[in-house]
């Protein structure tokens, strides 16, 4: 996250908001996961990556229902 913290206002925000979100999958931690595929989706609705962060937000929240608000 050094990158965003440096340059909050990168052009490619939303591949490192998905790629940090596939590492806390990764490495097994969804909760973790869940913000960044939702900030991608709420800051960058033409993204490459918004429709493959729809279905990790699902996958997420059907397997961990009690993130569900």
């Amino acid at each position: 996250m050094p990158l965003l913290k440096a340059d909050p206002e990168y052009t490619r925000r939303d591949a490192v908001y998905f790629y940090l979100g596939e590492s806390f999958l990764k490495i097994e931690r969804p909760a973790e996961a869940l913000p960044y595929y939702e900030r991608l989706i709420k800051e960058f609705e033409q993204s490459e990556h918004l429709e493959d962060a729809q279905k990790r937000i699902a996958e997420i929240k059907a397997t961990l229902p009690a993130l569900v608000k």
